[in-house]
């Protein structure tokens, strides 16, 4: 296999209008929270989520597409193809891994920005890159596709927060 297998996502730009506005749906619930779904709460997970895409958003319109690297790696090439990450099985980084409760005043401002970060970003070259610390070096299509697969990740979890607290 080759790291050309990546190139086959094809991101909708419709899709992260679609995510935006689910996670828009949630922050009214930023104060849920039951350790029997999640150690975190629906705060936690969308501050996560928002923050997440304005690192990679910013990443890829700082990098340097001449320094683009792609290799294959297998767990990277999976999780991206079948849209599922494992459950527990991933750790935040310390950046992104906020211990203070997060006001849904601060959630609709990281909203609005991670709004016009994707927007910036639609028009970068193919070969803008994010260095994922496991997948390695993400172009710009995987860099779509990994926001949308981390973001449904984490929101399927916000999901069955709210519906286990009522």
């Amino acid at each position: 296999m080759s790291a050309t297998l990546f190139h086959t996502f094809i991101q909708n730009p419709a899709m992260f209008e679609k995510l935006t506005e689910e996670i828009e749906q949630y922050i009214p619930h930023a104060s849920k929270a039951t350790d029997g779904v999640s150690k975190r709460g629906v705060d936690w997970h969308l501050d996560h989520t928002l923050r997440i895409i304005l690192s990679i958003c910013k990443t890829l319109k700082e990098s340097r597409p001449e320094n683009y690297r792609p290799r294959f790696h297998l767990i990277g090439f999976l999780i991206l193809k079948t849209g599922y990450i494992p459950r527990g099985k991933g750790k935040a980084p310390a950046a992104f891994d906020s211990k203070e409760r997060v006001s849904e005043e601060r959630l609709r401002g990281l909203l609005e920005e991670a709004r016009g970060e994707l927007r910036d970003i639609e028009g970068l070259p193919p070969k803008s890159f994010f260095p994922h610390p496991y997948f390695g070096d993400l172009n710009l299509k995987q860099s779509h596709r990994f926001i949308v697969v981390h973001s449904r990740h984490h929101l399927k979890i916000v999901r069955d927060i709210v519906r286990a607290c009522g």
